[in-house]
């Protein structure tokens, strides 16, 4: 069982959406891709630069860092916590 922190959006966008449906996503606009056809963060990487062209190097390392975690990591039965941006709350689940 791992922990995981998950924003819910730059400015809190997603917040009452996580809390809601008691559930969580990934929330990056324009990313229309079925995650679970990337084999590695090479290809992630490459889908990314392809999505958001006027990303740099460094931040589609960063970003693909995240998604990977996202998408091939977590499990059903890891913690989660979400940082508020509109109270002093860290939502768990």
């Amino acid at each position: 069982m791992s922990l995981w922190l998950v924003r819910a959006g730059n400015a809190g966008q997603y917040e009452q959406r996580f809390l809601d449906e008691s559930r969580i996503y990934l929330c990056w606009p324009g990313l229309n891709k079925d995650l679970s056809t990337i084999a590695n963060r090479q290809q992630l990487q490459e889908v990314l630069s392809d999505t958001y062209p006027d990303f740099k190097v460094g931040r589609i390392r960063q970003n693909s860092g995240q998604i990977w975690a996202f998408a091939k990591s977590m499990e059903v039965g890891d913690w989660i916590a979400t940082p508020s941006k509109f109270a002093p709350t860290i939502h768990i689940g």
